[in-house]
């Protein structure tokens, strides 16, 4: 029961549907229902009535009707095993110490070094409502502010992994708000994209020396977590900042803007 107990926590939210009966089960069996049911007899009147109330374990209770009471538990076992995790976990030590003990000008990743492209070309992880808290989150935030401004650099957006963290985390330069201010977006994701497909010059802080033509819509929803009210919020952005945008959530999918164009030339052309 205590593993059961453990995978309700990690799978918060499981769909009902056919192809998840395992999980399902392993769901019900966490509930707090079980923790009072002695026998078999008594699962079945339980469950019935929780399905009678608002249909939701009417799969489970089919299946369940079906078993012997001995197998059971040790399906149970067995799906702790193998639940799928949610994926989320908060900042490790190494990522801590990796911003903790960077200057204020970050690193920049770049694909000229023979080690730096596997983390340009990984999938970034959500940050945690725990990390959003965090001193770390903060100093990231501005060390990020401080390095895409840097005269050394001069961009207009910067992704985490470009300073070594799968992280989803950006900064953009709001060149559609008053002072053009560099704004950080945590956890961003393109809710939609529309308008027509413009093609815009385009250059990247990890490929230096090197420019392109890149197709990119006109217009973008983009969703991001507030990092102080922990609330999801909604942008709608277009022309350039939408660009921005669009490029800088490619870096967190593991895209670089050279893989959406093959007009590219250096920067001595």
């Amino acid at each position: 029961l205590f593993v059961s107990y453990s995978v309700f926590i990690v799978v918060p939210e499981i769909h009902l549907t056919p192809p998840d009966r395992s999980a399902n089960i392993a769901k019900l069996f966490c509930s707090r229902i079980w923790f009072r049911l002695l026998h078999y007899e008594t699962v079945v009147t339980k469950v019935s009535l929780r399905n009678y109330r608002n249909g939701k374990y009417t799969l489970i209770f089919r299946y369940l009707r079906a078993m012997k009471l001995k197998f059971i538990f040790p399906l149970l076992l067995a799906v702790a095993a193998c639940a799928p995790k949610s994926g989320l976990a908060d900042l490790s030590k190494e990522e801590k110490a990796l911003i903790n003990e960077s200057d204020s000008l970050m690193h920049v990743f770049t694909v000229t070094d023979s080690s730096e492209p596997a983390v340009l070309r990984a999938q970034s992880k959500d940050l945690t409502a725990k990390d959003l808290k965090s001193p770390e989150f903060q100093a990231l935030v501005a060390k990020m502010k401080y390095t895409v401004q840097d005269p050394s650099q001069n961009g207009v957006g910067i992704a985490a992994p470009q300073v070594g963290l799968n992280r989803r985390l950006i900064i953009v330069c709001r060149l559609d708000k008053p002072g053009e201010p560099f704004e950080a977006y945590a956890n961003p994701v393109l809710d939609s994209l529309w308008g027509e497909t413009i093609i815009g010059r385009e250059g990247c802080l990890s490929i230096p020396g090197l420019r392109g033509n890149v197709p990119r819509s006109e217009f973008a929803i983009v969703r991001h977590t507030n990092p102080e009210t922990l609330e999801t919020e909604r942008d709608t952005v277009s022309a350039y900042v939408a660009r921005i945008f669009q490029h800088e959530i490619d870096h967190l999918n593991g895209i670089l803007y050279t893989d959406r164009t093959e007009d590219l030339w250096s920067e001595e052309e």
